[in-house]
């Protein structure tokens, strides 16, 4: 092999070292690159997480009052339901107590038309 040789094989080398570094250095922009758009993403994330956070602490506090809501609707439902039999079982005694005034009645009349009318005084 002669200098010349020797020199071209020398430079080839040193032309594939120097791709060699470029492809490095554009490999590690692109792990720069990489890596930045991870940390973005991550942070995208975090708000994300953090926004989840507030809404279900949100959504938590209304289902506790809506519970909170449904169960005095409840009591108030149960009250009406014990105020409603209440008036139901007055309502029976006073029908009683109408259809014994009635017959009461009927009795009353029946022997007064059975009776002459009084005389004029």
């Amino acid at each position: 092999m002669d200098e010349q040789e020797w020199m071209r094989r020398v430079d080839r080398q040193l032309d594939n070292i120097e791709r060699s570094n470029e492809n490095i250095e554009r490999g590690n922009e692109t792990l720069k690159d990489y890596m930045r758009d991870g940390h973005q993403l991550m942070a995208q994330l975090h708000e994300s997480m953090e926004r989840n956070r507030v809404a279900f602490e949100d959504l938590r506090t209304y289902l506790q009052q809506a519970t909170t809501i449904l169960g005095a609707l409840m009591s108030e439902i149960r009250a009406g339901q014990q105020d409603h039999e209440v008036w139901r079982e007055e309502s029976r005694s006073w029908r009683r107590e109408t259809r014994e005034w009635h017959r009461a009645l009927g009795a009353k009349v029946d022997r007064f038309q059975g009776e002459p009318p009084p005389a004029a005084a």
